[in-house]
């Protein structure tokens, strides 16, 4: 763990000095909205990275970040290739930095670059609650791009987490937090969120077996982290699901 603690450190300093440059707005973390986003989902990108670690340490792993580019620069100097797809950063600020190729596309659009491609490692973090349902073509292709014998790191916020079930029942606030503009308590741009359970059904239904689970609460501050420990034993509940997935051999 040590180890693994050493070099999630060594990597995440680079993404940090990348976000404090690419925020515009130089200071605290309150003032650079770049930053406060990649300091709010830190320990997520470290759990994220340690269900896939002991595979990537294997050696000769190709990597796939969809939707992201984060995961990719933790997993750089343990793959034999890697490849972003980054929606939110500027595609030659990150080669300029980092190294490693970018490209930006539509996941949904009929006409899907990655097409035919497969890799060993998918990494889809905090994606799937932005798409609009049905998701058949997203998974079908996630299900594609993976190499047999590959593995697929999922995140998604949990619909049920316990605090939206107590803000929804006692203070009537809906716990889809659809983005509008005239929604005073803001949005996320979550189009579909879903709960632990959806997200068997989903990983079934499209060939995906489970084969680890990370839960736990994500949001900062010291008086969260009691309910982080409790949440990683009841999913449920959780604030937040990392998964590692892989495909079966057959669909059901």
């Amino acid at each position: 763990m040590k180890e693994f603690s050493d070099y999630f450190k060594r990597q995440a300093q680079g993404i940090e000095e990348f976000r404090i440059r690419d925020g515009r707005l130089y200071g605290s973390p309150e003032k650079n909205p770049s930053l406060r986003y990649y300091m709010k989902s830190r320990r997520r990108y470290r759990d994220s990275l340690l269900l896939a670690y002991p595979y990537l340490k294997e050696g000769g792993r190709t990597v796939l970040d969809l939707g992201g580019w984060e995961m990719g620069v933790l997993s750089r100097p343990l793959a034999s290739s890697v490849l972003c797809s980054a929606l939110d950063a500027s595609l030659d600020e990150l080669w300029e930095t980092f190294k490693i190729p970018v490209e930006s596309f539509d996941l949904m659009s009929p006409a899907f670059p990655l097409e035919g491609r497969r890799f060993d490692v998918v990494f889809f973090l905090e994606v799937l609650e932005h798409l609009p349902p049905p998701v058949d073509l997203v998974m079908n292709r996630l299900r594609g791009l993976i190499n047999p014998g590959g593995i697929l790191v999922l995140s998604i916020p949990n619909l049920a987490f316990w605090q939206k079930r107590i803000k929804f029942f006692l203070l009537g606030r809906s716990p889809l937090r659809l983005s509008d503009t005239r929604d005073s308590h803001e949005g996320y741009d979550h189009i579909r969120p879903y709960t632990y359970d959806e997200c068997l059904n989903l990983f079934h239904r499209y060939g995906f077996e489970v084969q680890k689970l990370l839960s736990g609460n994500y949001q900062g501050g010291w008086y969260n982290y009691p309910f982080h420990c409790v949440e990683c034993f009841l999913p449920r509940l959780a604030h937040k699901l990392i998964f590692l997935l892989t495909p079966r051999k057959e669909m059901p």
